[in-house]
């Protein structure tokens, strides 16, 4: 591979920084709520037990992240592989995931204070860390449509993009569906 003469080297700064809160070893336990029997009616019923680990390191470089995430949701695998990164473009941050059942997405990510807001197309998720960075708080949300929230499964496998207009008003009437707890493990 070679890098075009033109191109300036990326430069680590401050930014790169504000991500080392996800770096470590975190165990999650929380509710999923979005199996394919909820309704709009009631979006948190049928909940089923979430639990995971995460581990993040940065990559050779200490540009990018990488994040493993091993979980069992109602006893089933769900498993992402995450790339996390900052934006040079317009100094944001983005995701990049994928995970075991053959689904990727891409995220735009931003931090105000202890909050991280991770937004997608069809979802987006808010990490709460605490003053000591030591537990994250995660919810993650669906937009909502005519008939109540879609699943995780179900947006997955949609085809139709909404307007961008369309999709803030959703995601602005957006159900939490996914709350979780993570702590960072000590030893």
């Amino acid at each position: 591979m070679t890098i075009n003469d033109t191109e300036a080297s990326p430069t680590r700064g401050s930014a790169h920084d504000a991500l080392s809160v996800f770096l470590g070893e975190w165990r999650a336990e929380g509710t999923s709520f979005g199996g394919t029997d909820q309704s709009g009616a009631d979006p948190k019923a049928n909940g089923v037990p979430w639990i995971s680990t995460h581990t993040t390191r940065w990559h050779t470089g200490d540009f990018f992240m990488i994040q493993d995430e091993r979980a069992q949701i109602g006893g089933a695998v769900f498993d992402t592989l995450s790339v996390l990164g900052v934006d040079s473009g317009d100094k944001g941050y983005f995701a990049r995931t994928f995970e075991n059942h053959g689904f990727y997405r891409h995220y735009g990510l931003s931090v105000a204070d202890r909050t991280w807001l991770l937004e997608g197309e069809t979802e987006r998720a808010r990490t709460v860390f605490d003053a000591h960075g030591n537990t994250q708080t995660i919810t993650w949300e669906w937009l909502r449509v005519a008939n109540g929230c879609r699943s995780a499964t179900a947006l997955q496998r949609a085809s139709a993009r909404a307007a961008d207009q369309t999709r803030a008003k959703e995601l602005a009437s957006a159900c939490a569906l996914q709350p979780k707890t993570c702590r960072k493990r000590t030893s």
